[in-house]
């Protein structure tokens, strides 16, 4: 079995630790995994097919390809082709755009905090964040009319308001492969409203209660996923969602935890591939 591990050159000197991750678990389960970087393959169409070319050589396309970068249309191509993406381009697309998310979510009652694209008249508090914002960069607590009145000024559609969970500083991440649930990591913050580990936020194992297994249940059933994580806040002592991270992280897992998520997510892989064969 043969796979891509596709990423830009600049997340793949971040994530250089992981990528090893992956390449030993590929190695070690039978499969060939090739790093392939974005900016030294070019895509296209041609002579009506798609394909990918690394300098003047065309590529043959693999059976799968782990894509850990945000370009739905990017995954699509690589679809065209007849390789199976995880994660696929619907979740990527989704999964990008924090408003398609909460609208999906809404659709089917997965309860979230109030969200807007223009901020409510006479709000006092808010979060502001950027729809395709990631590990909180450029999020946001205003409190105070004048600067949610500067904040209303950003591009409609590109960014989001939102309402203030109860419990700021502390959120949940649930990885999750498929529809099985992995793990559980309660995030905290005693400095800042962000509880983002790569911020700073410290972690900890989370046990979930049966009602937040039947939410997150309720969340997998919406999407193909491959590899996520089901961001939650606190709010009023309920889980509700706030976002899901395609490209998702798993420094806290290996530091907290004895979980080889490189590994499981492998096998996930090669069992799915065997079963659609």
């Amino acid at each position: 079995m043969n796979g891509w591990l596709l990423y830009t050159s600049f997340e793949a000197k971040r994530n250089s630790w992981y990528i090893q991750q992956l390449l030993q678990a590929a190695q070690q389960q039978g499969i060939r995994l090739t790093v392939l970087l974005l900016e030294e393959i070019t895509f296209g169409l041609v002579q009506g097919r798609a394909v990918v070319y690394q300098k003047s050589d065309m590529l043959p396309p693999p059976d799968f390809a782990i894509c850990r970068f945000a370009q739905a249309q990017l995954t699509k191509h690589l679809e065209l082709m007849g390789i199976r993406t995880f994660n696929n381009s619907h979740v990527s697309a989704v999964a990008n755009d924090k408003y398609a998310t909460y609208q999906l979510m809404t659709a089917n009652a997965v309860p979230m905090l109030d969200t807007w694209m223009r901020p409510p008249y006479g709000a006092t508090s808010l979060v502001h964040k950027p729809v395709d914002g990631k590990g909180g960069q450029d999020v946001r607590c205003l409190t105070s009319a004048a600067e949610i009145d500067s904040a209303a000024t950003t591009p409609c559609g590109a960014w989001l308001f939102q309402a203030v969970a109860s419990e700021v500083g502390r959120d949940l991440r649930v990885y999750v492969l498929g529809t099985q649930i992995v793990a559980a990591m309660l995030r905290q913050s005693d400095t800042e409203f962000r509880s983002n580990f790569t911020l700073g936020g410290k972690a900890t194992p989370y046990v979930l209660s049966n009602d937040d297994v039947r939410l997150v249940s309720r969340v997998t059933s919406l999407c193909d996923f491959g590899l996520v994580g089901i961001d939650f806040l606190f709010h009023h002592g309920q889980l509700v969602l706030n976002e899901i991270e395609d490209v998702v992280g798993a420094r806290m897992l290996y530091a907290h935890t004895d979980i080889d998520i490189a590994a499981l997510y492998l096998a996930f892989i090669r069992e799915k591939i065997a079963h659609e064969a």
